[in-house]
C-alpha cells in the first residue's frame, strides 16, 4: 500500500477548519491525526511521525536546509522533549496552569509518539495498536480525563 503521505503539510491540515489558534492544542488536530492513523501501513510508521511532527511544529519535513525529523530528535535527545520546536501559536497560553500542563502533556506525548515511529529498526516502533492507544489517551487528556482514562 503506497504512504498517503502526498499533499499532507499542517497547512492543509489545520487551516481549512481555522485551527491554528493560541488557544492551545485543538481536539480537531488530534482527531485529524487519528484519522490517518487509519491510512496508514506498518510500513509507513516513519512517515505517520513526520506528519505527527508536522501538525505539533507546523513545519514541513524539510525546512530551509534542515531535516525536521532529525531536528527533533536532537532536541528530544538533548532537552527530553520538543518544545523548542513547537509551533508556537498552538502553545498553551498562560492562562489557567492546570489547562497549561493538561495542553503541554498532549503535545509532547504526540512529539514523544512521533519520534518513536521514525525509529530505524522497525522492531522498535510502536504498533498500530499502540499507536491508537497513545492517541486515545491524548485525545482523553485533551477532552479534561486523566492520562489514565481512555475514551473510545
Amino acid at each position: 500500500m503506497p504512504c498517503p503521505r502526498a499533499d499532507m503539510s499542517t497547512a492543509r491540515l489545520l487551516r481549512p477548519a481555522g485551527l491554528a489558534c493560541r488557544h492551545g492544542l485543538p481536539m480537531e488536530a488530534v482527531g485529524r491525526a487519528w484519522a490517518l492513523l487509519r491510512q496508514w501501513a506498518i510500513t509507513g510508521w516513519p512517515s505517520f511521525g513526520v506528519v505527527l511532527l508536522e501538525l505539533i511544529t507546523r513545519k514541513k519535513a524539510k525546512y530551509g536546509d534542515n531535516s525536521l525529523p532529525l531536528d527533533f530528535v536532537k532536541c528530544c535527545k538533548e532537552e527530553a522533549n520538543g518544545r523548542n520546536l513547537y509551533d508556537r501559536d498552538i502553545l498553551p497560553g498562560d492562562d489557567a496552569q492546570a489547562h497549561r500542563h493538561m495542553e503541554m502533556e498532549c503535545l509532547d506525548r504526540i512529539g514523544a509518539l512521533a519520534v518513536r515511529c521514525l525509529k530505524e529498526d522497525v522492531d522498535e516502533r510502536p504498533t498500530m495498536a499502540e499507536v491508537l492507544d497513545e492517541l486515545k489517551q491524548v485525545k482523553a487528556i485533551a477532552s479534561g480525563g486523566s492520562s489514565g482514562s481512555v475514551a473510545s
